[in-house]
């Protein structure tokens, strides 16, 4: 039977975000939520619109430090 060695990794986030595919989740999210608030964006002011744009960019960061805790250990088998 062959062993298992487990480490932990230094680049394990990295390497966690590649293999869940991080960058299509990220554009995804960013895409519903601008379809969400695509109406409010329409008839406002810049300055609401670019209030509306950053509330967007939170609402996406919050979700994807859910699904991606900054702070998480990570294990590598080999």
């Amino acid at each position: 039977m062959k062993e298992t060695r487990v480490k932990i990794v230094s680049d394990g986030p990295q390497r966690y975000r590649e293999a869940r595919d991080y960058d299509s989740i990220r554009r995804r999210m960013m895409l519903e939520a601008e379809l969400r608030y695509e109406g409010l964006m329409r008839g406002a002011s810049i300055w609401r619109r670019i209030w509306i744009a950053v509330a967007i960019r939170c609402e996406v960061r919050a979700k994807l430090k859910e699904m991606f805790p900054p702070g998480s250990l990570h294990l590598a088998a080999r």
